[in-house]
């Protein structure tokens, strides 16, 4: 399969960002009371830097049964706008409940929606190894800025 190296890269990249929220964690002053914020961050850069591990994966078990570099792009096309959008939908309740009138909550809807017609546009037409990849490097956008946004909260508290 032509993307492998990449598809292992990006495996390699979301495993490590996952690991860094346990250095944020790490580097938390002792003693400091943890906001629901902060545990949702820390635990939605897990989530979803595990579903990009595992979504980078995809592919190459696929390919290696079917042989066809197209249809293995057109499954696992399929995989990744399904679980985009089940993602989000799993974290709407708590999102709404804990942080009503949240724009980043439509945000996330609206990008992650238009990336999963894109891989669906993408397994009925095009079978596009980049298009598949770019959902890849898409979906490690999110974990990467509640990264940012932690240390960034790590650097307020410590004043």
């Amino acid at each position: 399969m032509s993307a492998q190296g990449f598809l292992l890269t990006i495996a390699g990249i979301a495993l490590s960002l996952a690991g860094f929220s346990g250095l944020v964690a790490g580097l938390r002053p002792t003693g400091e009371p943890w906001t629901k914020t902060d545990v949702w961050r820390l635990r939605r850069i897990v989530q979803q830097c595990f579903n990009v591990l595992f979504l980078a994966l995809v592919p190459i078990p696929i390919f290696g049964v079917v042989g066809d570099e197209a249809v293995t792009i057109r499954v696992a096309s399929v995989v990744v706008a399904v679980v985009l959008v089940a993602d989000v939908a799993m974290m709407t309740p708590e999102w709404r409940r804990d942080w009503p009138g949240d724009p980043n909550f439509y945000l996330a809807w609206g990008v992650d929606s238009a990336v999963a017609l894109a891989l669906l546009l993408n397994a009925a037409l095009w079978a596009s190894v980049g298009v598949y990849e770019a959902a890849l490097v898409q979906a490690l956008f999110w974990p990467a800025v509640l990264f940012r946004l932690a240390v960034r909260n790590l650097r307020a508290e410590r004043g």
